[in-house]
């Protein structure tokens, strides 16, 4: 049973011009007959999902949400995001889900992320079939990355900052610096099996050759770079 992924977008909150890497981070999932998509900070288009997951109400996760078609469920892991979220579209249909959930097969589980001062961040793990797969856009620090990560086949982890973390000064937000995570991941017992990175800031600016020092870095680890329409199966 395949779980199929497509990109959406790869772009963080420090955008940059980029050929590869012009749509904030975004991702939908195709499991059996259904899919869900996480986060809308970019103007929806195809078809409607069935579900919409919230990792955390910053405006290039969340300003689009106006645009999401009717019937769509909202999945939020945290009830301080709604009104937020009204604001952008009083019409939504929300569930609040703050342990794992079973979506036709599909199982879901939030953790929270040290990110903002003012606004819950959450990343997810999912389950389907006999595969995991994380994803975690955003984050400072990861307070239990080892039980989160450990065994894990896919991780999609944000790429804002290579070797010093970015705070976001006036906004509250800082993004922890690749390098060091992929560092103490590489001394993990059972890493994760492939990593892919996502939400690309400034200080992963020229993409592809930040990424291939990062892979020649750490040769034990499977790690990718992503693009804005890249498919893939899980």
């Amino acid at each position: 049973m395949t779980l199929r992924l497509k990109i959406i977008g790869t772009s963080g909150y420090t955008p940059y011009p980029s050929k590869t890497a012009k749509l904030f981070t975004s991702c939908r999932l195709y499991f059996g007959s259904k899919s869900l998509q996480i986060d809308i900070g970019n103007k929806y288009i195809g078809s409607p999902v069935n579900y919409l997951l919230i990792s955390h109400t910053h405006y290039d996760h969340i300003q689009e949400l106006k645009t999401l078609p009717e019937g769509v469920e909202v999945l939020i892991p945290s009830l301080t995001f709604l009104d937020e979220l009204q604001k952008k579209n009083p019409n939504i249909q929300t569930r609040v889900f703050k342990t794992r959930i079973s979506l036709d097969g599909l199982k879901v589980e939030p953790f929270n992320v040290l990110h903002s001062s003012t606004t819950l961040t959450y990343g997810f793990k999912f389950f389907w079939d006999k595969k995991t797969m994380i994803w975690v856009p955003d984050w400072c620090i990861i307070p239990d990355y080892q039980g989160i990560f450990s065994k894990t086949d896919y991780l999609f982890l944000g790429a804002a900052a290579m070797k010093r973390p970015i705070s976001h000064k006036g906004y509250g937000h800082c993004q922890g610096a690749i390098y060091g995570m992929l560092e103490k991941i590489s001394k993990m017992k059972d890493p994760p099996k492939t990593i892919f990175l996502i939400h690309f800031g400034q200080g992963m600016h020229p993409i592809i050759l930040k990424s291939r020092y990062l892979q020649k870095q750490f040769p034990d680890l499977k790690i990718h770079w992503t693009w804005d329409g890249k498919e893939i199966d899980l």
